[in-house]
This record gives C-alpha cells, sequence and structure tokens, in this order.
C-alpha cells in the first residue's frame, strides 16, 4: 500500500477475504512494557503534523498532551482496538512478547498479516524464516500528503564512566566503520556512520531500509528517548499500558497524567533531531587511542562493557569485541541485559558502573552526564574526525549541554511494516501507498482471510 488508506482498505480485504485479523501487534517486553506503543504514537505524529510540532512536543514546549498528540493517539487507537484488525485483541496486545509478535504470521495459514517494527525483529522469528523470502516489509505509507514520507528512526550510543587509555580506544573503534563492519556484514544493523561503505549490507532488507532513511522528507529520532527518562522511559510506557488496558477510552485522562509527571528542571536531550543530508567522509587524522592499541600499547588489559543486547543481538555484538581484542590485546568483557535501563542505574549509584554502557535511551544517558558520572569525550578523542564521520544530527544525538559525550553506533529505521511475502503475493495484495488504503487492506484481509491482520504487542519486560 502506498497511502494510509489504502493500508486500511488492505486490511480490510484481508478481513474479508482471509478471515484473520490483519494485524500482529504486541507490547509485552518485561520491566520495559509499553515501548511499542510510543512509537506507533510518534509515527503517526509526524504523518499529521508539521515537523515543528514534534519538536516542540520532545522539548516540552507545548504540553504531552496538545491536540495533535490526542488526534494521533485517537488514530492508532482507531487501528488497535478494531476487534476485527488485532490478533489477540487488546488481551493479546499486552501478554504476547515482543519477540513473538510476529509469530502468528508463519503460520499457515498466516493468522496475522501485517507487524509494524524495526528491522532488528528477524532476530526473534522462528528458525528458518528468511527476510524477503518468508517476511518482507513496506514503508509505514503517510496520512497526510502534505508532510511528504517522514521516517520515524533510532538511535543507540554509548558512553564512558571511565577515562582510561585502554577504554578510549574502544570507543574510538566503536567510532570507527571497523566498529560496525562484522554486525553490518552479518545483517540486522544499520550504521549511521558515513563511512560504511553501501555494499558492506548484505541482504536487501538492511539495504532497503538504508535507502527508505535516504529518502525521507522528514526524519526525526524516537521522541521518547529524547524524553526526560522519568517520561520517555517511564509514565509514557506504564501510560500505554493504561491506555491499551481500556481499549482507549481513556486517552484524555492517560495523557493528562503523563503531562502532570513532566519534571521542572531540564533533563532529557529535547531537540529535534533533525537528519542532514550526508557528507562527504573527509580524512581528519584518524584516532589516535585506537592506533595505540593496534599498535599492542594496551595489550592484556581489560574493558567492561553493559548494554541491551542479547540473544542474536548480542552474539553479533560479541563478534565485534571478539575482533577487536584479537587485534589489541585488549580483553572485553560484555554483559546484556533486557533490563538495562533498570540496572545501569543501579550500579551507577552503588559504584560498580562498567566502563562503557550502550545506551538505547539517550535521554538517560544525558542524566549521567549531568550528574558527572559519564566523562567529556570530547576532550579525549579526534573530534574533527568523529565530525568528519557523522552528520551533525547524529553528534548532536551523543551532546549534552554543549559536551560531546557519546558515539553513535546503531541506527533504526521503525517506519515499516512487516508482512507474509508468499500468502501477500499469493492473495494478490499490493502494498498501500497511504494510511487510509493500509487500513482499507486490514478490513480486505478480515473478509477474505478470516483473520486479524494485525501482529501486535507491547510487553517488554520493565519498558
Amino acid at each position: 500500500p502506498q497511502t494510509w488508506d489504502e493500508m486500511l482498505a488492505l486490511s480490510d480485504t484481508i478481513v474479508e477475504e482471509q478471515g484473520v485479523t490483519p494485524w500482529c501487534i504486541s507490547i509485552e517486553h518485561g520491566g520495559v512494557t509499553g515501548w511499542v506503543a510510543t512509537d506507533w504514537i510518534e509515527d503517526v505524529l509526524l504523518r499529521t503534523a508539521p515537523p515543528e510540532t514534534y519538536d516542540a512536543w520532545v522539548a516540552h514546549e507545548i504540553p504531552f498532551n496538545d491536540p495533535a498528540v490526542i488526534n494521533a493517539a485517537n488514530i492508532v487507537g482507531d487501528l488497535w482496538f478494531n476487534p476485527d484488525y488485532v490478533y489477540g485483541g487488546s488481551t493479546g496486545i499486552l501478554s504476547i512478547f515482543v519477540g513473538d509478535t510476529q509469530t502468528p504470521m508463519f503460520e499457515d495459514p498466516p493468522q496475522c498479516w501485517f507487524h509494524r517494527q524495526a528491522g532488528w525483529i528477524p532476530d526473534f522469528w522462528p528458525e528458518g524464516m528468511e527476510p524477503g523470502v518468508d517476511s518482507s516489509f513496506f514503508y509505514l505509507p503517510p496520512i497526510d500528503e502534505q508532510y511528504g514520507k517522514p521516517v520515524l528512526g533510532g538511535g543507540d550510543v554509548f558512553a564512558a564512566f571511565d577515562d582510561r587509555p585502554e577504554v578510549m580506544a574502544f570507543m574510538e573503534y566503536l567510532s570507527s566503520p571497523e566498529g560496525a563492519e562484522i554486525w553490518v556484514k552479518n545483517g540486522g544493523f544499520i550504521s549511521p556512520n558515513n563511512g560504511v561503505p553501501a555494499d558492506w549490507y548484505a541482504n536487501y532488507v538492511d539495504q532497503a531500509q538504508a535507502q527508505i532513511l535516504a529518502d525521507a522528507t522528514t526524519l526525526r529520532f524516537d521522541a521518547s528517548d529524547l524524553m526526560p527518562a522519568e517520561v520517555g522511559a517511564g509514565t509514557f510506557w506504564s501510560g500505554m499500558v493504561d491506555w491499551v488496558s481500556a481499549e482507549g477510552t481513556n486517552t484524555e485522562e492517560v495523557f493528562q497524567a503523563i503531562e502532570d509527571s513532566w519534571p521542572d528542571e531540564e533533563t532529557g536531550l529535547g531537540g529535534s533531531g533533525d537528519v542532514a543530508a550526508e557528507e562527504e567522509v573527509a580524512d581528519a587524522g584518524g584516532y589516535e587511542y585506537l592506533q595505540a592499541a593496534l599498535a599492542g600499547e594496551y595489550d592484556g588489559t581489560e574493558v567492561t562493557v553493559f548494554g541491551k543486547w542479547t540473544e542474536g543481538e548480542g552474539e553479533n555484538f560479541e563478534a565485534v569485541l571478539a575482533e577487536f581484542a584479537e587485534a589489541t590485546g585488549i580483553d572485553i568483557i560484555y554483559e546484556g541485559s533486557s533490563e538495562f535501563e533498570t540496572l545501569i542505574t543501579v550500579r551507577a549509584e552503588g559504584g560498580d558502573a562498567p566502563d562503557i554502557a550502550g545506551f538505547p535511551q539517550p535521554a538517560l544517558m544525558a542524566e549521567f552526564v549531568r550528574s558527572g558520572d559519564i566523562i567529556d569525550y570530547g576532550a579525549y578523542t579526534n573530534v574533527d574526525q568523529l565530525n568528519a564521520d557523522y552528520s551533525e544530527a547524529w553528534t548532536d544525538l551523543a551532546t549534552v549541554d554543549g559536551q560531546l559525550s557519546a558515539v553513535p553506533y546503531r541506527a533504526s529505521t521503525k517506519s515499516i511494516v512487516w508482512y507474509p511475502t508468499k500468502a501477500f503475493e499469493a492473495a494478490g495484495y499490493e502494498i498501500p501507498q497511504t494510511w487510509d488504503e493500509m487500513l482499507a487492506l486490514s478490513d480486505t484481509i478480515v473478509e477474505e482471510q478470516g483473520v486479524t491482520p494485525w501482529c501486535i504487542s507491547i510487553e517488554h519486560g520493565g519498558v
């Protein structure tokens, strides 16, 4: 589908022809349950309001419950709480683990047909399922054509709690194209580094996501990741659980409560997150700590790293670490946890912070910068080289109150919808180009397939 209307029309067609729910949607993710819903609302806001409204919302220059935001939530609710649309209904949305959201799509016949999720989701597919063969994706269609083709993106950043030379060497390795090479070539990883060659992306899924980012008329970073952590990773997440539990009948109440929870003091990152065009990568002198490490100067030392990546993602990151360790003799000890957001605070406050941490929420990183726990990375590294390797938007994401505090490492494209390739082609469905087309297709899937079109879930532990 090329539009939102086409997407909805196709959803209706799937309902009619297939007799199933068109959508796979769920939010259960343990201690981080709720973030899936925030992504949906952010994506729809970018399609129904000017980017300046999105920026003002992130920076709290307008209330959290501004009418434009309430409108976006209502549009999401119209899809999520349509009884014909979502696999498992609101109960499934709340109880199905995020990594399992799309699993019903791989049944024969598919029990849901659409799943809006970022490009990392294939790591959680059943064994033997292949991107591009068993499931592909399309760009989440625009709603109001005056706002073009916006894309919601995300970024993981690494920051250091210690300034030992071997720690700085590994930070500089993460800053370099080589620090991303193995994972990029393994698949499931988009690097924000301008120096990563296009031919390193070995599969069409990653290439297509990179193209979606390149084609975006507006690109904004995940709002909840930029807001103060007590909101973006707190009341916004928990509020979404309350909202789904009431099937959207309490929208005004929930969003007012989130607005009331916004802290008075300056926290978070704010800002637009607008992404400028890529610049040509220049030779700005390289990274001295990394060069020293490659020369063996830090052989026998150890660096601890704590992050969120586990299972498939963790294995790919471990491969990156192993290559660095082999080249330098520095032992990298990595620990990954789905409870990262909670544990990093506990560890830092208890005097047990890792040397380096990978933050999926840059606003949480900002809190540690302001508390003096995270070092001023810009005082140690070659900032000219970093600025040559990344666009200004990415270095802004790593900067807090004028201090370059982190390394942008991983980019993600969230504005995509996965669907079952073979069943889709067999039914003769076309990709919707607008929101209305997407909803129409959802209705079609209900009618024709007899299943719910959408796979949606939000359960993800503490988020």
